[in-house]
């Protein structure tokens, strides 16, 4: 049933990275609410939303699902399974990250958070000066849901940008 769960996720998560739309004044999202800039666009649909840059050289992607009992670490490692990710490692605020191929050989960054109640998985493919902005902006009414999107403190770091470039060149070079 979760594998099933996930797998839905991430396809999901992959039809929001496909989609476009018009531009919407939206804040609120199912579970969680968010500050989108004016000129994103975004996609809302089951599980999640989809940012686009007006440039459309960044993708922002948030998913709030059920997480079962399971922890963050067995969350992320299945999702990491699931959309061929590498390097999954554990975050200093309690999360998992891993990265993963994207669209257009983009590579597409993911963290992953989980409470008994919840998982919110989070990525981002590009880079965009308003996503910072983004990330401060993510709350919930919901006690627990809250306190995890307040760990969604900031994009990745330029060190975990270049490790995260390593492993995929290197991947690529096993797959030859």
């Amino acid at each position: 049933m979760m594998r099933t769960r996930l797998t839905s996720f991430v396809l999901t998560m992959a039809l929001l990275l496909a989609a476009s739309a018009a531009s919407a004044e939206v804040t609120k999202f199912g579970m969680f609410s968010v500050d989108v800039p004016k000129g994103w666009n975004v996609v809302s649909q089951g599980l999640g939303i989809a940012l686009l840059s007006p440039d459309n050289k960044c993708t922002i992607t948030i998913a709030v699902s059920p997480s079962e009992g399971k922890n963050a670490r067995t969350i992320a490692r299945e999702l990491a399974e699931i959309s061929n990710g590498k390097g999954l490692k554990a975050t200093e605020d309690g999360g998992w990250c891993y990265t993963a191929p994207g669209a257009n050989n983009a590579q597409t960054f993911m963290r992953i958070y989980a409470n008994k109640s919840h998982f919110i998985a989070y990525s981002i493919a590009g880079e965009h000066e308003e996503a910072q902005g983004i990330w401060d902006s993510l709350d919930s009414d919901d006690r627990g849901l809250g306190q995890m999107l307040k760990k969604i403190h900031s994009t990745p770091t330029q060190e975990e940008k270049e490790a995260a470039v390593s492993l995929l060149a290197a991947s690529s070079l096993c797959d030859g």
